[in-house]
């Protein structure tokens, strides 16, 4: 799977056109975060993730079907590579909505 994404991204960025910035700082985003977690996988075992946001031990639980339900109040961690693919997918977006218009 990652052979297959870094093989596709190079396609693409060898086609970019030169004022194609969008799309190289995506690009370029992109295989930041995708060498910052090979890297922690590498060292660690796993991706280190560093930012959690989280409202104490604050959760909702509660019944339904017959079954019970722990759902902690959590936003999933995250570290700076994820942040850079993140970003990366939204200029992705961005830059194929402005080609079509």
């Amino acid at each position: 799977e990652l052979l297959a994404a870094v093989i596709m991204l190079i396609g693409i960025y060898r086609k970019l056109k030169s004022d194609a910035a969008l799309m190289s700082l995506a690009i370029g985003l992109l295989w930041g975060g995708i060498a910052g977690n090979m890297l922690d996988r590498m060292r660690f075992g796993s991706v280190v993730d560093f930012i959690s946001f989280h409202i104490k031990d604050a959760a909702i639980a509660g019944d339904m079907f017959g079954r019970s339900f722990n759902i902690p109040l959590s936003w999933p961690a995250f570290n700076v590579a994820d942040s850079a693919i993140t970003i990366a997918v939204i200029l992705f977006l961005i830059s194929s909505f402005r080609e079509r218009a």
